[in-house]
């Protein structure tokens, strides 16, 4: 008998704008499903991205398979409009009266617009009335779409190996954007629930947990969802700001900065929220940035240790440079203020005459040698600035 898998759209209420740093791909799946045989209740969860989309078996492309990349397809069809709404009415008649108001489900199908900044959680068969997801209530995630798809790949008893001797691995290809994951049997024990979930950018699991009877109890399958991350030059440092949509479990994020796009080192800490469910809004200043093309990115760092790294961010900054006098007319001594250094300076006279100006410390420079009369001081990469001699 062909299965039938149940995608589920979380979407944000949440106005969206700016740069989103998440990739559109899976964060967390249900490995040991709770059910009526040892695969019901198996689910993934997606998220859409920072652009909508419309949905289809090509934008919402799942894979698993025994080596990577995964090639066994597991959403390759999805079923009606009607039958979708029937099953969302089913799962809003198990959410509590009261608490929820924040979370409702609505029906949805092939030719649908999946909204920027949603998430999707896919199930492997549509017999789900022991799927309470009241965990998920007061995280803000407003209405969730649900979709019904028809897979003969992932049959009733399930496609996912609970305890695998070595590596298993999936594969998301969502709006265009692939992404591949492994993970292996690191749980405690083998049982009901056993869920993992994935970093940005995918690999292996930091998150090897179990959900008792597969309901969320939490909202640790829906990581911090970073809404956006914009990295700014100004005219002395760079701005970086982010905001989030919703948090669970943040303790903080880490600022970090590279000169290349592989060595990364900290400059910044900023404290999290804990748990939110509404739009917060962070930033943090480099006030030394470095000169020319750097990368920056952002480390959540939640309570128990556990991190998530999120897309890199470039900026170009070049630091203008400024030297004045300090007082015009001079005499003897010419003092210049400025935000670098000179180690080799030059004036000239109307005469076309060059002459070396000696240092005495770091912004002073004996100009007794110098006549009485007109100078422009010649400084490397910057414009001529003139100075009159009187004595």
């Amino acid at each position: 008998m062909k299965s039938i898998v149940l995608t589920i759209v979380l979407g944000s209420t949440i106005p969206i704008d700016g740069l989103y740093a998440q990739r559109p791909q899976m964060v967390s799946a249900v490995i040991d499903g709770c059910g009526l045989s040892d695969g019901y209740g198996e689910y993934v969860v997606v998220y859409g991205g920072g652009s909508s989309f419309t949905l289809s078996p090509s934008t919402l492309d799942l894979r698993y398979g025994t080596s990577s990349p995964a090639s066994t397809t597991f959403t390759d069809s999805f079923e009606s409009l009607s039958v979708a709404a029937t099953w969302a009415s089913t799962l809003n008649a198990l959410l509590p009266l009261s608490g929820c108001s924040d979370l409702n489900f609505i029906g949805a199908s092939s030719g649908s617009t999946i909204p920027s900044g949603s998430h999707l959680v896919v199930f492997n068969n549509i017999n789900l009335t022991s799927i309470n997801f009241s965990g998920w209530c007061g995280l803000g995630l407003g209405n969730v779409y649900v979709v019904l798809s028809n897979d003969s790949s992932w049959p009733d008893n399930g496609l996912f190996a609970n305890s695998p001797s070595g590596f298993r691995y999936f594969q998301s290809i969502v709006n265009g954007t692939t992404t591949n994951f492994n993970y292996q049997n690191l749980w405690a024990s083998t049982r009901n629930g056993n869920y993992l979930v994935w970093h940005n950018g995918g690999g292996a699991p930091f998150v090897y947990a179990n959900y008792p009877n597969c309901n969320p109890t939490d909202g640790q399958s829906l990581p911090v969802d970073l809404i956006s991350f914009k990295v700014i030059a100004r005219t002395t440092d760079v701005m970086i700001t982010w905001s989030t949509a919703w948090e669970v479990n943040n303790s903080h994020f880490e600022v970090q900065r590279s000169p290349n796009g592989w060595d990364w080192n900290v400059v910044g800490k900023v404290e999290g929220s804990a748990h939110a469910t509404h739009t917060i809004a962070y930033s943090f200043v480099d006030a030394e940035p470095l000169d020319d093309r750097s990368y920056y990115r952002l480390k959540q760092v939640d309570f128990s240790g556990q991190s998530e790294i999120f897309e890199v961010q470039s900026v170009y900054f070049k630091r203008e440079f400024k030297v004045k006098i300090v007082s015009n007319p001079v005499s003897e001594i010419l003092t210049l203020t400025g935000n670098r250094p000179l180690e080799y300076l030059q004036a000239t006279n109307n005469s076309g005459q060059f002459f070396d100006l000696r240092p005495i410390d770091r912004n002073t420079y004996n100009v007794s040698h110098l006549g009485a009369g007109y100078y422009r001081l010649i400084i490397p990469k910057h414009p001529p600035i003139s100075f009159i001699v009187d004595r």
